[in-house]
């Protein structure tokens, strides 16, 4: 997640709604760029598979039940899952997926929707401390996503 572009810092304002606020270094508000988008609900099956993760994971599986016990899952993801910003445009990963591509929705910098596209993208575990595994370059996307069967990663090039 690269906030910082050329005098402006983005940030994702809300974890309910599509809303990315524009500061400027010395912290004043520039502008806030909003959009109607859907919040997805949390599905049985990420409930499914985040529980599999804490229950064979090495750094947790030793306190699978407590963790268990515990853990609440929201009703529905954040709207926005990663933004960066390069070569004048906004680029925003939602948790929204086609097959195994990921929902990227590309802004002009006043906010205007330009297109969607989907991606591949690393599927991120349940807890983890890395960021999406991807950058925009010259007008490609590229990702590096893991392939468990071969135990490589790959490299993925998207047009725009």
């Amino acid at each position: 997640y690269n906030p910082l572009y050329k005098d402006r810092i983005y940030i994702n304002a809300s974890s309910g709604k599509f809303r990315i606020q524009v500061f400027d270094f010395s912290g004043k508000l520039v502008k806030t760029i909003s959009k109607e988008y859907p919040q997805l609900p949390v599905s049985d099956h990420y409930k499914k598979e985040s529980l599999n993760f804490f229950k064979t994971d090495f750094r947790f599986k030793g306190n699978f039940d407590y963790i268990k016990k515990r853990l609440k899952y929201r009703s529905h993801h954040p709207v926005i899952q990663d933004i960066q910003v390069a070569e004048e445009k906004i680029f925003v990963v939602t948790y929204q997926k086609k097959d195994d591509l990921s929902e990227c929705i590309i802004l002009d910098m006043a906010g205007k929707e330009l297109k969607r596209i989907y991606v591949p993208l690393n599927q991120l575990e349940p807890l983890s401390f890395y960021p999406l595994l991807y950058s925009v370059y010259q007008g490609k996307i590229y990702s590096l996503v893991e392939d468990e069967e071969e135990e490589t990663w790959k490299l993925h090039v998207t047009d725009l």
